[in-house]
């Protein structure tokens, strides 16, 4: 459990087991994002967010549709 009592279960690159029989192990320490995963995370909260969230009515289908568009994920607005 980290200080501000949160877990997580983490996996190696490889897919490989650390510290279990499934893969994953229960991480204690600080977390840390990695940069090339930021874009595709802002993607996928803007695109609930405007889906899901903030419409009258979900829509699911458009949800499920809406991928982050092909090539860099740099210099995204």
């Amino acid at each position: 459990m980290t200080e501000d009592g949160s877990t997580s279960l983490t996996q190696d690159d490889s897919g490989s087991a650390i510290g279990s029989s499934h893969g994953f192990r229960r991480e204690t320490g600080p977390l840390t994002g990695c940069v090339w995963e930021s874009p595709p995370i802002l993607h996928e909260r803007d695109a609930r967010m405007r889906h899901m969230l903030t419409p009258e009515l979900p829509d699911l289908d458009a949800y499920l549709a809406d991928s982050l568009p092909e090539g860099t994920t740099g210099d995204r607005s």
